[in-house]
């Protein structure tokens, strides 16, 4: 029941990622520390981030014997110089440990908080895309742990999602080709889904409620997708949730503008090119234009709207550009349509 499947066509790497992340997690919950260990380096083979999960079983031996043994410093070691395998190869084949961010594929300047926020909640192409009872779940657990004064494992568990999600968010394709969600998200979400389900929860009854809610739930959204036949290409499309969002209450969704940008056009495309000669809309079933991004140099005339009113004047003070010069903009309440386009078509 798990997003993983979409990607089991895929000449890619994220089933055998996920897979190695959900070895790891499980030796990890039987106390195989070591194993876990070992397991998450060689999963940080094809994803190098996941190295970060090697934190859980690290301190889960350490807290099990109360000290560090000398094994637990061997292992650790090796599984270290494991993670270093991809950077070695790169730096003698090609004179750089990192391939992408040479050619310029990939940057610490990319990162930011709405691509960390999108990571585990946008609606296209989030963890909670694809698993959303589990995201649930995982931040009742997260709750869980608080109160019961578990810090450490809590701070470790959001150490090791952001720092994936931050790694992530280095990419300058961020609304990149996917299956359903993106391909770091489906490896990622791994993580959520079996802690969620090694949790040793006593109350049989709520177990097993929480347990049928997530089984019928994730084969909903595995069969709307498609199962095993889902379209490679809805990068470059809105899915049913986010269309309703978008349609009903578009302020509640604003992801990164490539992704907005991207779905909304059904293309891949450069944002300044996209609404250099006006905004950029997103157009509801019945024809209306319900969200927009506008570039701040567009603003002087509002000349790209059919219909100009108060409310939409208001709109315009309140906007908030980011430092590229674009915004976003709600026309849900604004009965305006785009210039050229009759009835909002």
């Amino acid at each position: 029941f798990s997003p993983v499947l979409w990607y089991l066509r895929w000449p890619h790497t994220e089933v055998l990622t996920a897979s190695l992340i959900a070895l790891s997690l499980l030796c990890y919950s039987d106390k195989r520390f070591l194993s876990a260990i070992l397991i998450a380096a060689l999963a940080s083979l094809q994803n190098q981030p996941v190295a970060l999960l090697i934190l859980l079983p690290f301190w889960g031996h350490w807290k099990h014997h109360q000290k560090i043994r000398p094994q637990l410093l061997i292992v650790t070691g090796l599984a270290f110089l494991i993670t270093l395998i991809p950077s070695l190869f790169y730096y003698f084949q090609y004179g750089s440990t990192n391939l992408i961010v040479t050619i310029g594929s990939a940057s610490l300047h990319n990162i930011n908080s709405t691509r960390i926020w999108d990571f585990f909640f946008d609606l296209n192409q989030g963890i909670i895309a694809g698993y959303p009872t589990i995201v649930a779940i995982f931040i009742l657990l997260l709750v869980r742990l608080a109160w019961r004064k578990q810090l450490i494992l809590m701070f470790l568990y959001l150490v090791i999602l952001i720092g994936i999600a931050a790694s992530a968010a280095m990419t300058i394709n961020w609304n990149m080709g996917q299956a359903g969600i993106s391909r770091y998200a489906v490896w990622a979400g791994m993580i959520l889904l079996v802690s969620v389900w090694s949790e040793k929860i006593k109350n049989l009854p709520v177990y097993l409620t929480l347990f049928g809610i997530t089984v019928i739930i994730q084969t909903f959204i595995l069969n709307s997708f498609g199962m095993l036949n889902v379209n490679d290409g809805s990068c470059i499309s809105h899915n049913a949730a986010a269309r309703w969002i978008l349609g009903s209450n578009p302020s509640l969704y604003n992801p990164e503008m490539e992704t907005f940008q991207e779905r909304s056009l059904g293309r891949e495309g450069v944002l300044k090119e996209d609404v250099i000669n006006g905004p950029l809309f997103y157009f509801r079933s019945d024809g209306k234009a319900t969200k927009a991004i506008v570039a701040h140099n567009r603003l002087d005339t509002c000349d790209f709207f059919a219909t100009r009113n108060a409310i939409l004047q208001e709109k315009f003070k309140t906007l908030k550009f980011n430092q590229q010069g674009f915004a976003y903009i709600d026309l849900i309440e604004v009965d305006c349509y785009p210039q050229g386009h009759k009835d909002g078509f």
